[in-house]
């Protein structure tokens, strides 16, 4: 079924789980390595009107998916006690 107005479609919905993950993963690594780390934000609608959500592959943002959330794992798991108290 197609999404209302105003609704993702699951290819959206996706794309925007892989953006978010690369965001957040940007994130996390400024508060690891930066003092005092400007987070970056970006506005989802925004996102998926201008990075080409209809187009991207499912597959390909699965795999980024796993890939940023794998990465991310080893990072946070690697982290001395000090880290988390950032």
């Amino acid at each position: 079924a197609r999404p209302g107005p105003g609704d993702w479609s699951c290819r959206q919905a996706l794309c925007h789980l892989a953006d978010s993950e690369a965001l957040f993963a940007e994130r996390m690594k400024r508060v690891l390595i930066e003092d005092a780390p400007v987070l970056p934000f970006q506005d989802p609608n925004r996102a998926l009107e201008v990075l080409a959500s209809n187009q991207r592959d499912l597959l390909n943002e699965l795999n980024l998916l796993r890939a940023l959330r794998t990465q991310m794992a080893t990072i946070l798991k690697s982290q001395p006690e000090a880290a988390w108290q950032r």
